[in-house]
């Protein structure tokens, strides 16, 4: 277990505050007024000696209708050593996790989990970062039968 030295007591609460204040942004995958997947993440659970953090997210579909291929992306800066994360995410390298949910519900939501190391010659803040992308369902083509 890493000791904590007095340079490493400010990071932990530079790092906590960097973590909490990043929340992410929609980018829509339709430009459509109504649109609306968004994603948070909570703020971070620093472990006791400052040398592993959990960050959990959550993607809700506030859209009336569901939406599909929802992809969230997370990236966190500087590169750390990622040791988990939830059902449905994988690992692109030692700073992007990508998850993928095949479809959300109109109102659902989907929460999930990043676990990461942070190395104990880390100097300065660990930032997490993201952005989702969904499909809107395919709109109906209007014929004389459907009007």
């Amino acid at each position: 277990m890493p000791n904590l030295t007095s340079s490493r007591l400010p990071f932990l609460a530079l790092a906590a505050l960097a973590i909490s204040a990043v929340f992410g942004t929609t980018t829509h995958a339709s430009p459509r007024a109504g649109d609306d997947v968004v994603f948070t993440y909570d703020a971070p659970d620093l472990s006791d000696d400052g040398d592993h953090v959990i960050w959990n997210w959550t993607v809700r579909n506030n859209n009336s209708h569901s939406v599909a291929h929802v992809v969230l992306t997370s990236k966190i800066t500087p590169k750390v050593s990622v040791t988990r994360v939830s059902e449905g995410c994988e690992v692109q390298d030692s700073s992007t996790i990508r998850c993928t949910i095949p479809t959300l519900a109109a109102g659902a939501s989907r929460e999930g989990v990043i676990e990461a190391d942070l190395p104990a010659d880390l100097d300065g803040s660990v930032q997490i970062s993201g952005r989702v992308t969904w499909q809107n369902p395919a709109a109906k083509s209007v014929t004389p039968e459907n009007r």
